[in-house]
């Protein structure tokens, strides 16, 4: 005698979220020199120099697969692309100074490092 029969198949799924963040902008070309972007007159800068350090020193791995991004210990360099955006990540919680360095004959029209923390 044959007795139908089911098996079941358990598995414990542990899932561990961790929130990811990023640090990124844009570097343009002030036109009227008042510090805020404003589209059709500000022009975005590609090919800006943008780097980000962790204040603690401890090594950072923060380019985005595909960027053309490179770090060295505690700091990442990245150059802007055609609109002028830059972006790192993934950030952990911590203090960073993401840095502006301008090429000759631009000069920023507000500071070209700040100061980010990440909790």
């Amino acid at each position: 005698t044959l007795f139908p029969y089911t098996t079941l198949f358990r598995s414990n799924l542990n899932f561990i979220v961790r929130r990811v963040n990023v640090v990124g902008g844009t570097v343009y070309q002030d036109v009227d020199r008042n510090g805020t972007y404003e589209v059709g007159s500000d022009q975005p800068l590609w090919s800006q120099t943008v780097t980000i350090t962790n204040n603690s020193g401890s090594p950072l791995s923060a380019c985005p697969i595909g960027s053309s991004c490179s770090c060295n210990g505690a700091t990442c360099t990245t150059t802007t692309d055609v609109s002028g955006a830059y972006l790192f990540g993934p950030i952990y919680t911590g203090s960073y100074n993401v840095t502006y360095t301008p090429l000759a004959g631009y000069a920023p029209t507000s500071a070209s490092t700040v100061t980010v923390t990440i909790q």
